[in-house]
């Protein structure tokens, strides 16, 4: 699960799907990469027999979700800029709007983020401090609880990408702009006198 997790918050930061269709050859690279090591080491921890080779094992697989971790950061705030770059330089159309929500979906995807980095150690200072020693399936039920939250909110942030649907203030425009060549245009039927003045 937490393999799955990782790559998930480092598809949707490289853009994959949303912002760009394919990822180059690096980046599956360091996807694929990640995954099989993060793997193996997590099947060496479980079958080692001695608390020392053990600790080293989960001591490597945290950094190497750490290194993750911070990839995806990098990636986010980057695809962020990109996209805030597109829209400045755009005018004001459809295509714009588009743009638009998914600076405001990354926008949000990077709180989720946030939480899903803090919200473990929130958890553990609430089972040291608050929860009973005994009151281990609530510990369990909180970090269950939160795993589906973090689920639910990405898959509403992004369930409308990679094809958005226009923001309103943008249709609005484009209706005004046809009541302007409307209005522009001569009525049909009418005539003209002489000197350009309609009658």
């Amino acid at each position: 699960q937490e393999i799955l997790e990782l790559m998930m918050f480092l598809l949707i930061a490289l853009g994959w799907k949303f912002l760009r269709l394919t990822l180059n050859v690096t980046e599956v690279r360091f996807a694929l990469g990640m995954s099989v090591i993060s793997f193996y080491l997590g099947v060496f921890e479980v079958a080692c027999t001695e608390h020392a080779t053990c600790s080293g094992y989960k001591f490597s697989r945290y950094i190497l979700h750490s290194l993750c971790y911070l990839v995806v950061i990098v990636a986010m705030n980057f695809n962020l800029q990109m996209v805030h770059a597109q829209i400045s330089e755009a005018p004001a159309s459809l295509e714009s709007g588009g743009l638009y929500r998914k600076y405001q979906a990354y926008k949000r995807f990077r709180w989720i983020f946030l939480a899903f980095i803090v919200a473990p150690t929130g958890e553990l200072m609430l089972k040291a401090t608050v929860m009973p020693w005994d009151a281990l399936w609530l510990y369990k039920l909180l970090e269950q609880l939160r795993t589906l939250a973090i689920y639910v909110t990405i898959v509403v942030t992004f369930a409308k990408l990679p094809n958005p649907a226009p923001l309103r203030v943008f249709d609005l425009t484009r209706e005004s702009d046809g009541t302007d060549d409307e209005a522009g245009t001569p009525e049909a039927g009418r005539p003209v006198a002489a000197g350009g003045v309609s009658a």
